[in-house]
């Protein structure tokens, strides 16, 4: 039991960081900061830098 589970939690570790790495390059054209995504939090938001969507963290 306690060996399947270490395997569950190595295979879980490995495609999340799989995940995160394939998803690094998604930029969505823009060519003002209204095509941009809206953000759920008020910290997180995105610009529009070069005509691409960029998210961007802003603490309070």
């Amino acid at each position: 039991m306690s060996k399947t589970i270490k395997f569950l939690y190595a295979i879980t570790l490995f495609l999340f960081l799989f995940l995160i790495e394939k998803n690094n390059g998604v930029l969505i054209d823009c060519k003002h900061v209204r095509d941009c995504p809206k953000g759920i939090w008020r910290s997180c938001r995105y610009k529009c830098i070069d005509n691409k969507c960029v998210f961007t963290y802003w603490p309070h």
